[in-house]
């Protein structure tokens, strides 16, 4: 009797988890003609890790689509939804992160 409560908790868990999960993903929308894309010249970064720095903390605004940072060449290349965000608030994102905007 145990054993089957055991197997049925375990059952719940893992169902509630793979829920969880599967409500987190969303589908965006996007029209092409707001796509915006921009090339940012940026100081200050130099390492793999200040390009996974400013990565994430763009991908957390709303409308950016896509987004790559290269210390070597020191740009960041961004496509965003003009609709729904603009270059003030990713370049404000990107001084706030500690780099500086040179365009």
């Amino acid at each position: 009797m145990k054993i089957r409560i055991c197997l049925i908790l375990s059952y719940c868990v893992f169902a509630f988890a793979a829920c969880e999960s599967q409500s987190r993903a969303q589908t965006i929308v996007v029209k092409t003609s707001n796509i915006e894309h921009k090339k940012i010249s940026v100081l200050g970064m130099t390492c793999v890790g200040c390009e996974v720095t400013l990565e994430s903390t763009l991908k957390k605004i709303v409308g950016i689509v896509n987004v790559k940072a290269s210390h070597s060449d020191k740009v960041v290349v961004v496509d965003y939804d003009k609709t729904k965000t603009n270059m003030a608030e990713i370049t404000h994102a990107i001084n706030e992160a500690g780099y500086k905007v040179t365009d």
